[in-house]
This record gives structure tokens, C-alpha cells and sequence, in this order.
């Protein structure tokens, strides 16, 4: 499993047969502070694996870092990612997994660089910037 895709959204949800939505994708906030954030946010994953790996699941953990490269929270955020076995991809197609994780009340209070560092199964997977501005 490779995860190819990481996307910060005010929304994502999946319907029953598991197409995602994502609303509003950001990399950067911008406010006056002394604070910054939203009610919620998601980081929505999406990850392609050979069929080999259908039925196989991973433990994931996300790590949120500031821009020195320290963990701004100990306790990582997590989540299972799977590739289903009962979908058939067809001969020579890539399995597909789409995982969001919900950040509720997720707060800032240094302006700068925040990484999202994901990994899976205990290693370093992917990972994304979200960039923290303040504005006159």
C-alpha cells in the first residue's frame, strides 16, 4: 500500500459503496490570531496498493509536528486503512482505500510550517504541510 494522495478539507464523508467527498480543500490559515484552526478538519487519504495486498489492513497513526520538527501533540491521531478483498478491480488494476480522519477543535498558536506526518503500521508513509499565517 503507497499513500498518493493527502488532502486538508473543511468536510469529507463516504456514501455506501465508498465514493468520497471532499469540500473545501486548504493547504494554509489565515487569521489574526492569537489562535487558529477550525471547528473540524479532515485529512482524507488515499492510498493504491497491487491486488495482491486485497484483504490485507494497516494501523495508522498521524503525528502533527511544528516547524522545528517537534510533535505539537504526544498521542497520535489514528485510523485503520484496508484494501477490501471483495471488490474486483479488474486484471492489472490497483486496489483503491480512501480513509478520513476527523480533527474536531484542533487548535494553532504559533503562526508558521505544521506537518501531518502519516505512518502506517509503525512507518513513515507520506505526509502533508499546512502553513499557519498571520494577517493585519
Amino acid at each position: 500500500m503507497t499513500i498518493d494522495t493527502i488532502l486538508i478539507s473543511e468536510y469529507a464523508s463516504a456514501d455506501a459503496v465508498g465514493r468520497f467527498s471532499v469540500v473545501n480543500a486548504f493547504n494554509r490559515i489565515s487569521g489574526k490570531g492569537p489562535t487558529w484552526g477550525l471547528p473540524i478538519m479532515y485529512l482524507t487519504l488515499v492510498a493504491h496498493g497491487p491486488q495482491r495486498e486485497a484483504g490485507m489492513a494497516w494501523d495508522g497513526e498521524i503525528f502533527l509536528l511544528n516547524s522545528a520538527g517537534e510533535r505539537v501533540r504526544e498521542e497520535p491521531f489514528t485510523f485503520r486503512m484496508a484494501f477490501s478483498d471483495n471488490i474486483d478491480s479488474g486484471p492489472g488494476m490497483p486496489m483503491r482505500s480512501v480513509v478520513g480522519v476527523a480533527f474536531a477543535g484542533l487548535r494553532f498558536t504559533e503562526p508558521g510550517m505544521y506537518v501531518f506526518q502519516v505512518l502506517l503500521d509503525g512507518l513513515y508513509e507520506a505526509s502533508t504541510t499546512l502553513w499557519i499565517e498571520k494577517s493585519e
